[in-house]
């Protein structure tokens, strides 16, 4: 699902980071469902639609969208063209209804965590490109003067081989590529997936038949691409016929895979077919230059020989090191998106957030410092000390928060006011009184001030940049610095920052940037919650 869903999104050119739309999709306690994605959608700005259409009238929608046949297992479908929606409709009943997610294109994600998943994308392809690039570069250097038809045979059998091996176990890591899946798939009792997953396709009951085909052209791409061209004719000589060894003990291989695949599995994975395929041919280079009598039985060297042993025993086990690091990289996040699909359970949340105390939350005087919609059903309350470095960092995610869903949280700043120096505090409430308060854009002035003072927390350079004007008396601002100062104490609060939802302390497991994926449910929750009051007192 992730995959379809992620695909419509980069048609539509929204600049969106597939791992990170991935994890927040599989972490949604809803996953898989319409709900998870429309919560997610909502989470990062995009705006969307989820429509029910009878088939007569789905010929009206604008390409493109996402269709599902109104059933539960039903798949989405990528629908770009006219073409593609006939295929998907045309076998269903004229009176079944389909389920449309129509997206709007965007530019702007509002998570910024987006931006950071997308930087470190960004820099792995860049890093693959320059590795990539560098080693045709070297490849090709080292044979600019060595050149003869069988050795550019070699190369690209051997490179054909690296680029096949990696594609069977990216399928190991769980890495898919549409093509490849295409290609796989294709054809009567094709399935490279049960073939590679056998424990008969494995070597020794661990090394897969992936490993060793990756292993094995590597280390021929080291010979052939670098050693033999670089050394004299004698230890070209033993090389080539270290090869050939090697390629007169993979005939076996060749037809145990074949058997296995033809008379056992009764199924295909063409990936492997290929493999074989370059295997074969390169044994048939192996005889002509034994043939033509390029290699000889005399040719041998023990020293080369061993030397190749070694460097194959290196490369295959550097190789099956990495994968098992991945490997167990991938179990962890796994095992994390489990335990955050937990976490963003709303069963789990409210248990735990209505154990918590409540505080008073009224406003003082009808005044606070608020960021967002002061009309949102959700107030989130943040205890702050204006010299507090965890207090600016929250601020910021906060204001991602509020950006995220403007229509459904309020951030309400409550400053604490230092015994030795409460200048600041007094400061703030008395420029927001005099500057800020009543203004229609209220909001984001409070905001930029904030913004401002947590980037340098130096009370002279901000009095300079925010001046006041001295006529104006202070009677005002030591009430609301009073105020703040007594509400800390009554609710003892001693800790910043501190969250509050709805009058109740966020729980000591969750912070702030986990609110992000429950807000929706929150806010429907708060909603029964009040309903189900009403309901009660009606009731009496």
């Amino acid at each position: 699902m992730e995959r379809i869903v992620y695909k419509y999104l980069d048609y539509l050119k929204i600049p969106l980071s597939h791992n990170f739309f991935v994890e927040l999709l599989l972490s949604h306690p809803e996953y898989p469902s319409l709900l998870s994605i429309s919560d997610v959608l909502e989470r990062l700005g995009i705006n969307h639609k989820i429509v029910r259409v009878e088939k007569k009238n789905i010929t009206d929608l604008v390409f493109p969208y996402l269709l599902q046949l109104d059933k539960k297992g039903a798949e989405l479908n990528l629908i770009k063209n006219q073409k593609e929606l006939t295929s998907a409709v045309e076998t269903e009943s004229v009176y079944c209804q389909f389920i449309i997610l129509k997206v709007e294109s965007t530019g702007v994600i509002a998570d910024k965590e987006n931006e950071k998943w997308r930087s470190k994308e960004t820099f792995l392809k860049i890093q693959s490109a320059i590795f990539i690039s560098a080693a045709i570069a070297l490849i090709f250097s080292a044979n600019i003067n060595f050149f003869s038809w069988i050795h550019v045979l070699l190369l690209i059998t051997t490179m054909g081989g690296i680029l096949v091996g990696y594609l069977l176990i990216a399928k190991d890591l769980g890495i898919n590529y549409e093509v490849v899946e295409a290609f796989c798939k294709a054809g009567k009792n094709s399935n490279c997936d049960e073939i590679l997953k056998s424990e008969d396709a494995k070597l020794f009951g661990r090394i897969r038949f992936s490993d060793a085909a990756v292993s094995f052209f590597v280390f021929q791409l080291i010979v052939v691409g670098l050693l033999i061209p670089l050394l004299n004719t004698n230890g070209a000589a033993s090389f080539l016929w270290v090869l050939s060894i090697f390629s007169t003990l993979s005939i076996p291989i060749i037809g145990y895979s074949i058997y296995y695949q033809f008379i056992r599995a009764s199924s295909w994975c063409r990936l492997c077919i290929i493999v074989d395929m370059i295997l074969a041919f390169q044994v048939g280079i192996f005889s002509y230059l034994y043939y033509e009598g390029i290699i000889q039985m005399g040719d041998g060297n023990l020293q080369i020989f061993l030397v190749s042993i070694m460097l194959f025993t290196v490369i295959s086990s550097f190789l099956l090191l990495i994968k098992a690091n991945i490997m167990k990289d991938e179990e962890s996040i796994q095992a994390g998106i489990k335990a955050k699909r937990i976490k963003n359970s709303i069963t789990v949340f409210s248990h735990l957030l209505f154990q918590e105390k409540r505080v008073e939350i009224s406003s003082f005087d009808d005044k606070e410092l608020f960021v967002g919609d002061p009309n949102a059903p959700l107030k989130i309350i943040v205890a702050s000390d204006l010299y507090c470095k965890p207090c600016k960092i929250q601020h910021e995610k906060a204001k991602q928060l509020v950006a995220a869903y403007p229509e459904k949280a309020c951030i309400i700043i409550r400053l604490q006011s230092r015994q030795d120096d409460n200048r600041a505090a007094r400061y703030i409430f008395q420029y927001w009184l005099n500057n800020i308060y009543g203004e229609a854009d209220e909001s984001s002035q409070i905001n930029k001030l904030l913004h401002d003072w947590y980037n340098g927390m130096d009370i002279e350079k901000f009095m300079n940049h925010y001046q006041l004007d001295n006529s104006v008396g202070n009677k005002v601002n030591e009430n609301f610095v009073v105020k703040h100062t007594e509400w800390f104490r009554q609710e003892q609060i001693y800790a910043t920052p501190t969250f509050f939802i709805n009058g109740y302390k966020l729980p000591a497991n969750y912070n702030i940037a986990d609110m992000m994926a429950l807000i929706p449910s929150v806010v429907e929750l708060f909603q029964n919650k009040e309903k189900s009051c009403l309901q009660n007192l009606a009731s009496q």
